[in-house]
Order: C-alpha cells, then structure tokens, then sequence
C-alpha cells in the first residue's frame, strides 16, 4: 500500500472522529414530529443511501464497491488495494394534521410544517487482507424534535385564574460509531462483527404560563427540563451465503443479530418557578436509569447481476419494558416493533459509452414500520415508497453521486390521533479509488 494512499486512510479516520465530535448537532435535529414526545423518538431507517433508494432493503446485499451498512459480513468482498468513502445529507419536510377544539368547542384542524437540512452518514471501507474488509460508520439512530403548545380554555380554570400555556419542546437523540470486520470463508459464506458506540443526549422541556385575567403581568411559570445522556458500546453479528445462479447472477441470503444492550443513562431533571422577578427550583433530581435497546433480529435475500438487483427484508424488536412509561398520564405504552423492506434496481448498461442515461442505476422500493410505541392503544404505523438514481462520475464508473426520494405517511388525523406526511430528499457520494489514485503521474 502506498504511502499516499496509507494517508488518505488516516485522513478519513479523522474526519470521522472530527465528525463524531460534531454529531450531536449534525445527525440528531433531522425530525418535526410530536410522535418523537416520547421513549427514543423516531428510530431512523439504517442503511446506505442506495439501500435507501430501494426502502431500505440490503442485508443480504453484497455489493463491492459500496458499504453495507446493514451487515458486516458484506466486508469481505471489497477489492484488494482499495478505498470506499461515503457521505450524504438529508432534506426533509413534515407536513403534520390534527383533530382539535377552539375556545368554543367548535372541532377544527390544526395545520403544522417542519423543514430541515442534516448530515445523514459518513463512513468509509478499506480492505485488511484478502477476503477481509473494514469498515468505520456514523449514523443517527433515533431522533427527537419537536415544538408543541396548547392552550386551556376550561371555564373553570379561565374563569378562576385565567389562561393557562403549556408548551412541549424536545431535541436531540441517539447516534452511532461503528467499526466493523468482515471475512468472506468460503466461496459463498460470509461473516462479520460490529462494535457500536451509542452517544447522544434526549432533551425535554415543558413550560406552563398561566396568564390572570386581571392584572397585566404574567403570574406564573413553571419550567420543567429532562436530560438523558447517553453512552454505551454494543456490538452486532452478520452472516452471509450467496450461490451462483446464473452466468452473472448470485443469489443470497443473510442474517443478522444485534444482542439487548442495557444503557445505563445520565438523567437531570429540573423544575423551577418564575414569578416576577423571582425564580425558585423547586425540585432538582440527578440520577441514573436504565434505558434497553431490545434484542434485534433481521433477515434478509438478494438477488444481482450486471443489470438487476433485488432486495428484501424483516426486523424485528421487543420494546415491551424497554424503559420507563406513565401510561395513565401519557396514553404511552410499547410493543414488538416489525418492519418490512423491498426494492429493486436496474442499470440498462454499465458500460454503455453513448448514452450516459443508460450507464444510471434507477431505484425502487417500499417499506412498512409497525412502531415500537402505541399511543392511546393505536400502533404508529408508517409506510413508505422511496425513488433515486445513481449516477456515476465521470472518470471513474464506480463513483457515482445517489439522489434518493422517500415519501412516507403515518398516523390517522382522528380523535387524539396526529397524521403526518413526511418527504424526504438524499444526496450521497460514494468514491471508490485504488492505489492509482494517489501514484504520481509520469505523463500529463
């Protein structure tokens, strides 16, 4: 391995540790949604940007000149003398609805919209020896946003005191660093293991105004502010078996397994009262509490050759008791999470050196996410279909710049309930280079 290239490796491992050091405010501010008021949040989508194309499908996926994210075992195919570097970024909209009452009690719908604009991954892949990869992610896993206020009109309470505010905010949540190997032991079976490192931070706060109906000044508020720290290292296991099925078609199929972590979290809470100009804390708690991630089970196939690829799976999770719930105050309480991938991708001719359309990579694919959380005893369902095109650069095939759609939906805009639209647009490098890359060239 040339000395160029030893130092580009190490220059992308410091672009990782400088962006871990950012990530909190990178990766985990992605997301409006009052859905996110409780538990981890929204637990995102893994996966690559390309996975993401196809509705997040590719466990079994063993592509060599992309990282799976999914699934360590894919490592052990990256080409000798080489390097894999991937970043992207997500742009999001959330257009959420929901049933209310006005001071009247007359029914009418409540109309929100959340923009936003973030790092979605970074990661990079390098082989070790030959038939065994590395690899170096970073990624959200859940996410927490979200601005909420609601007034109270109860005659009783108006008529005695006056009006009364309160406003629900949160931001944060929890992000990944991976370091995985990978190792294909035979011709068609693949392993691999992860090491992850959870860190974030879940921040909550809630303010109650009560505005008097006499006097011109506010008469009190109480502020009230939750932080979880997050920190905590777990590990996770892939297996791979793929067989030739044609003259350039492999068929596979993985599996993999991520064992229950207990994160014992940093938790403050704080509540205070202003008055005036006074301010008392009423209460300061520091503690620790234990917060599960569940035990996860994913499988999945994969069919490719020069023009087709096909991909599909199913995960699994038991949040039941994960962490604490006040079901009787929040109408919160957990269940199995299951979810649902499938996706497809086809290149006309990757070599093709008319027609530039034709060497494009075009994607497909849905998904489907029963949540972990039931609000009210209704499951958070949320489904989606996802759209991109790879489009490769021009002095290497195997460089390409991912555009990626995704449009999802989820909740009923019915009784308590809250509908959502989100859409979503990602944009991605995927650079991959060989020692060529950084040998001095002898001719110009």
């Amino acid at each position: 391995m040339s000395t160029r290239f030893k130092t580009i490796i190490i220059s992308a491992i410091s672009l990782l540790t400088l962006t871990t050091a950012m990530a909190q405010n990178s990766l985990t501010t992605n997301v409006f949604s009052p859905f996110t008021m409780y538990g981890l949040g929204e637990l995102r989508q893994g996966g690559n940007i390309q996975q993401g194309a196809m509705g997040g499908a590719g466990i079994a996926s063993f592509n060599a000149y992309e990282i799976n994210y999914l699934n360590p075992a894919s490592l052990g195919y990256i080409p000798q003398r080489s390097a894999i570097l991937n970043f992207s970024g997500d742009m999001q909209n959330t257009y959420s609805t929901a049933n209310s009452l006005d001071a009247h009690g007359v029914p009418f719908q409540a109309k929100s919209v959340g923009n936003s604009v973030s790092l979605r991954d970074f990661a990079f892949a390098i082989p070790l020896a030959r038939s065994i990869g590395f690899s170096a992610t970073l990624q959200p896993v859940s996410q927490i946003g979200y601005n909420s206020t609601v007034v109270n009109d109860n005659p009783d309470v108006y008529n005695n005191i006056g009006r009364a505010y309160y406003n629900y905010t949160g931001e944060g949540g929890i992000s990944e660093v991976t370091a995985s190997v990978g190792a294909r032991l035979t011709k068609g079976l693949s392993v691999g293991a992860t090491m992850i490192y959870y860190f974030g931070s879940l921040d909550r706060h809630y303010t109650a105004t009560m505005v008097p109906l006499f006097e011109p000044m506010t008469m009190r508020v109480v502020k009230s502010f939750e932080s979880q720290q997050i920190s905590q290292i777990s590990g996770r296991f892939g297996l791979t078996y793929s067989s030739r099925v044609s003259k350039n078609g492999r068929l596979a199929a993985a599996f993999t397994f991520q064992p229950k972590t207990t994160i014992s979290a940093k938790r403050v809470n704080a509540v205070t009262a202003v008055e005036a100009t006074s301010m008392d804390t009423i209460s300061l708690v520091v503690g620790r509490h234990d917060i599960v991630m569940p035990a996860k089970y994913g499988g999945g196939i994969f069919y490719g050759d020069n023009k087709w690829q096909f991909a599909a799976d199913y995960t699994y999770q038991n949040f039941a008791n994960a962490f604490e719930t006040n079901t009787s105050t929040t109408g919160v309480s957990l269940t199995e999470a299951h979810t649902a991938h499938i996706g497809l991708a086809f290149t006309p001719n990757k070599n093709d050196i008319r027609s530039q359309l034709k060497r494009w990579t075009y994607r497909i694919g849905a998904y489907y996410n029963n949540s972990y959380m039931l609000i009210d005893q209704v499951n958070v369902n949320t489904f989606g279909v996802t759209f991109g095109a790879d489009i490769p650069l021009r002095q290497n095939k195997n460089s390409k710049m991912t555009v990626g759609l995704d449009y999802s939906w989820r909740g009923v805009d019915q009784g308590r309930q809250i509908k959502e639209q989100v859409f979503r647009v990602n944009i991605g490098f995927t650079l991959f280079g060989t020692d060529m890359w950084f040998e001095k060239r002898k001719f110009n």
